[in-house]
């Protein structure tokens, strides 16, 4: 972390630049930095100046926190809105039971990635398939499904 600065403004007679002065030190991109503004009981409103340009800086702060907050939400809300479809087309899949035993145990391994492609269809990436490069080989190595053994009454 960087050495915190502290800025000592003294504010008497500067009406005229007290608000230029302010706003260029709130726009500064140095996040360790306090302002100390002092009052040395200047006989012209630069206190009233400064105070408006804080309450400026303050309600403007204010606004891009509700942006952010509103922008998170739409993110959220755009979120749902993908894992709702990509559930829509994971049921409209036509998978037989070891393609899907597949997929499934790629899910819950987190090797599998689902996603909706330009089509608005979904898009299954494995990257355990990546790893060794040969899909067609690896693509049912994952899951060992027993083959059926019969009963013994149909010895």
């Amino acid at each position: 972390m960087y050495n915190k600065i502290s800025l000592l403004i003294p504010v008497y007679g500067v009406e005229k630049y007290i608000e230029r002065c302010a706003r260029s030190l709130f726009g500064q991109t140095y996040q360790n930095i306090e302002y100390i503004f002092v009052d040395d009981c200047t006989k012209d409103s630069s206190i009233a100046v400064l105070k408006k340009v804080l309450d400026d800086i303050q309600k403007t702060e204010e606004k891009i926190a509700e942006l952010q907050k509103h922008l998170k939400k739409q993110n959220d809300l755009k979120q749902q809105m993908e894992d709702i479809e990509i559930i829509k087309s994971f049921r409209s899949l036509k998978l037989d039971s070891r393609e899907l035993l597949v997929l499934l145990d790629g899910i819950q391994k987190g090797t599998a990635t689902i996603r909706l492609d330009e089509e608005g269809g979904i898009a299954i990436e494995d990257a355990g398939e990546k790893k060794d490069g040969n899909k067609e080989n690896n693509k049912e190595s994952d899951v060992q499904i027993p083959e059926r053994e019969g009963l013994e009454h149909e010895k």
